[in-house]
């Protein structure tokens, strides 16, 4: 909201991910200003983003990106605007190595996924979804038990690899 068009008014590549409320802690990956997601930030709630620093930069140079609005696919994309409520540190991710630079960030809510992709097709944008645990203790052990949980919640659910972030880097 507010900037000037860019790249002779393409929309820049950005990598844009649904994460649960406790995604950033998980990751270790450090808020610098403002907050994560909560509780409060679900579907029909405000449309809500943390943006990664690299975004925040670039897109707002001259001051503070918190309480700043964007939208998915461009200011004229017919979808709802979303404000930054945090900023993240920038980090490198595991399975996106073949990036040179680190990527321009977006993180929805994965409650309000199906709000801030609001046009035919989006579903599919973000149709996988990938689980990231935290443990004590030897991850390899853990494999199994991570399989048995997610098919005790849905037997259905395909669980298609299983690795621990050593395994992934």
């Amino acid at each position: 909201e507010g900037a000037q068009s860019r790249n002779n008014g393409d929309a820049p590549y950005v990598l844009c991910s649904a994460v649960t409320e406790d995604y950033f802690r998980a990751r270790g990956m450090r808020l610098l200003r403002g907050r994560a997601f909560t509780g409060a930030d679900r579907e029909g709630a405000a449309g809500v983003v943390v943006v990664n620093e690299r975004l925040a930069r670039a897109f707002f140079p001259d001051g503070d990106a918190l309480g700043r609005q964007l939208k998915l696919g461009g200011r004229d994309a017919n979808r709802p605007w979303l404000t930054i409520v945090g900023v993240s540190a920038d980090t490198r991710h595991p399975n996106r190595l073949e990036l040179s630079e680190t990527p321009l960030e977006i993180y929805i809510p994965l409650t309000q996924q199906s709000f801030a992709q609001s046009r035919p097709g989006d579903a599919d944008a973000m149709r996988s979804v990938g689980l990231l645990a935290r443990v004590n203790g030897d991850p390899q052990s853990l494999k199994a038990a991570l399989q048995n949980e997610v098919w005790a919640v849905d037997r259905e659910q395909p669980v298609h690899i299983i690795r621990t972030m050593e395994e992934n880097v």
